[in-house]
């Protein structure tokens, strides 16, 4: 039997736990890295009004309003961070990445998309299997692997936003990966809320590549591994609109040509800014599988029937057009997320994740979606958990809670969309409490 390199087999993962010395250390190494962050924001953002300085860098290339620039005097800004973690770099060989990852030419990312803060955060907070295996999916495509390694610090009701914690990906290759080697990364993520000198609220992700010595060796399995250094920093510019500012370093090894390796890193940086676009898939896939267990659980007797009509499906719960007869029909479908029908006006084809037999990947597939989930699934993370609040207080049934997809169910339980699809949806809303507001 041919064995299959990816996903490695997770009966054999060593133990990642962290001592708390070690944890310690990677509190602070990832603070700094924050802090320095942070101040290169600030300088970009109100020391230079947010333009982008010809003297320290050169344009790349630029996508969708958002623009990838190179450091002209190369591995300057690293160094001084480099020198300033010296002593995490002496002291723990869990950094000895860390200068391969900050003395090359720092890249620079700035630009806008739609949205807001707390979704990009919430949306970045991966705690299991399922979630990451989600937002990989839809940031970076094919991917032959992904983890969580170990959480040293998660979120709690007052930090919905935090993660200190160990994680791995490693992405398909390109073509056949004996010829060009797929890549993988270990890093350390740190993710939450902070505050600029002047009082903004920023959202900040910090991906940066360590060296776990239990970490198995993939060389055997055609893969390369790729050190990476990636700092966001989100603020909301305006209303529905968020400025994303990166800083990194991101060299994928091996026997790359030039041109390949700068295509490979411009695909992982701009994914990344593809965050907010995730949103909406993670609060999607979580809704339809909150109503597709609520259905599941009511044909079981677990729980009481909603008081909720679903009508007849003749007409678009929506917009109240009815289905004509004859020669001028109105499809009307049932949307996935909720339940109720739609025509094709008032539905769209949206993405959604399923996980996949193993539980380990998974893939995204459209389904129709009426324009009130969809409207439900982008609204600020701040007033879903509004929402929530208040139909939790007057005694309603919540119809999901945001941006939580833990705990996996068990396999008799399991839920599909249709008797005829083979991918299981199992993501389920855990019983845990509701998250705070603040980070």
């Amino acid at each position: 039997m041919v064995r299959r390199d990816f996903p490695l087999p997770r009966g054999t993962f060593p133990d990642f736990t962290a001592s708390a010395a070690e944890h310690q250390d990677c509190k602070e190494f990832s603070t700094k890295l924050l802090a320095h962050t942070v101040h290169e924001f600030e300088r970009f953002a109100y020391e230079e009004n947010g333009v982008v300085s010809n003297r320290r860098w050169k344009q790349k290339t630029t996508k969708n309003d958002i623009g990838l620039y190179r450091e002209r005097d190369g591995g300057s800004m690293g160094m001084v961070l480099a020198d300033n973690l010296h002593r995490f770099i002496e002291k723990q060989e869990l950094f000895s990445p860390t200068a391969a990852t900050l003395i090359p030419p720092t890249l620079l990312l700035v630009g806008t998309r739609q949205g807001y803060v707390e979704n990009a955060m919430s949306t970045l907070v991966t705690l299991t299997q399922d979630e990451l295996a989600l937002v990989v999916r839809f940031l970076h495509g094919e991917v032959a692997d992904c983890g969580v390694l170990h959480t040293m610090e998660g979120p709690s009701p007052t930090k919905p936003f935090h993660f200190l914690g160990y994680k791995f990906f490693v992405t398909e290759s390109v073509s056949d990966a004996r010829i060009i080697k797929r890549r993988h990364s270990v890093y350390l993520e740190y993710t939450g809320l902070t505050r600029s000198r002047t009082g903004e609220v920023l959202g900040y992700h910090i991906m940066q590549s360590v060296a776990l010595p239990q970490f198995p060796d993939l060389s055997t399995r055609n893969s390369v591994c790729a050190m990476t250094s990636m700092r966001f920093v989100y603020r909301q510019k305006a209303e529905g609109l968020v400025e994303i500012f990166m800083l990194g370093c991101i060299d994928v090894a091996g026997w790359l040509i030039k041109p390949m390796a700068q295509m490979v890193v411009e695909d992982v940086t701009f994914g990344m800014t593809r965050v907010l676009d995730c949103s909406e898939t993670k609060r999607l896939t979580q809704m339809a599988c909150e109503f597709q267990r609520r259905k599941h659980d009511i044909r079981r007797g677990r729980r009481p029937a909603r008081q909720e009509s679903f009508g007849d499906g003749s007409s678009c719960s929506v917009c109240q057009t009815e289905r004509k007869s004859m020669f001028r029909s109105t499809k009307v479908a049932p949307c996935l997320i909720c339940g109720h029908s739609a025509c094709p006006r008032c539905r769209a084809n949206k993405q959604i994740f399923v996980s996949s037999s193993d539980g380990l990947l998974g893939k995204l597939v459209k389904v129709p979606v009426c324009s009130r989930c969809t409207m439900t699934a982008n609204i600020s993370y701040y007033e879903q958990q509004l929402r929530t609040q208040q139909k939790s207080s007057s005694g309603e049934e919540m119809a999901f809670q945001p941006m939580q997809l833990s705990d996996r169910i068990d396999p008799e339980g399991s839920l599909s969309f249709s008797d005829s699809t083979e991918w299981a949806c199992v993501m389920a809303v855990p019983t845990s409490c509701m998250r705070g507001n603040a980070s």
